[in-house]
């Protein structure tokens, strides 16, 4: 079976490859794709009405059958490019989830090279790629852009939109700085920004007290929705209607409890 489909049964699973940790400021992402699907195994408390929650699953064995109307946004692919030929690692790592959990497919990209056309075409292809994987709802493309790559990420998300199923959004992830004083993002090119609020390094400090001067992102597109990590407490997070929620752990029904009351206090 080829990695990357999305498995109905269960499935025996190739341990993943020893070359791959790849951390960037915000996630741990590494590697690649083959998901199996059982049925819930246990119910937890819904979750808050007012504001929807999506876990990160990345490159590690998780089992999420616990969750009950709760989306997954999955490490799909990580594709390592330079400035001569694009690397995909699909995710080899079992995902267990049941079979009526909604999925965002997550596509890390990493590199510092100019995004030259014939790049920036073998990007896109891999993102419709993720896109069609069975019952995946959006795409969120986590790519940490270098200044010299603003213009080409914005050409990429240009030519990936309009090619994406019409039943498929798409979603990016951005340094929190992009929404503050930074903001080059064009939001025409996407259905949805989410600003990181973890793993921000040096600039944590200018960024949190300029958001607590105002009280919401100064990009507005960036207010709709927030990434957060469970092991980075945030006080007075700012009130989207979707947070994704990260794990530096593989989930339990006790971290999704704790996830809950994470976003509710």
């Amino acid at each position: 079976m080829p990695v990357g489909t999305v498995f109905r049964t269960a499935v025996q699973f190739r341990p993943a490859p020893p070359y791959l940790s790849i951390v960037s400021r915000r996630l741990l992402l590494a590697g690649c794709l083959a998901l199996s699907l059982g049925t819930a195994r246990d119910t937890i408390v819904a979750t808050s009405p007012s504001r929807s929650v999506v876990l990160w699953a990345w490159e590690r064995p998780e089992d999420l059958r616990f969750l009950t109307g709760t989306s997954v946004a999955f490490l799909d692919r990580t594709l390592v490019f330079d400035d001569r030929s694009v690397t995909p690692l699909k995710r080899r790592q079992p995902l267990r989830l049941s079979p009526s959990t909604p999925l965002i497919a997550v596509v890390r990209i990493e590199g510092r090279a100019p995004l030259r056309d014939d790049i920036r075409s073998r990007l896109v292809s891999e993102i419709l790629e993720s896109a069609r994987v069975p019952g995946v709802t959006m795409v969120q493309i986590d790519f940490d852009a270098v200044r010299s790559q603003r213009q080409s990420y914005l050409e990429l998300l240009r030519e990936a939109r309009p090619q994406l199923p019409t039943t498929v959004r798409l979603s990016i992830t951005a340094l929190a700085s992009w929404c503050t004083d930074d903001p080059w993002i064009d939001a025409s090119t996407v259905d949805e920004i989410v600003p990181m609020l973890f793993r921000m390094g040096p600039e944590a400090r200018r960024v949190t007290t300029r958001f607590r001067e105002y009280g919401r992102w100064p990009v507005a597109e960036c207010n709709s929705a927030v990434g957060v990590s469970l092991d980075e407490p945030w006080n007075g997070l700012p009130a989207a209607t979707r947070a994704y929620v990260f794990n530096p752990r593989p989930w339990r029904s006790a971290d999704w409890t704790a996830a809950q009351r994470f976003l509710r206090d």
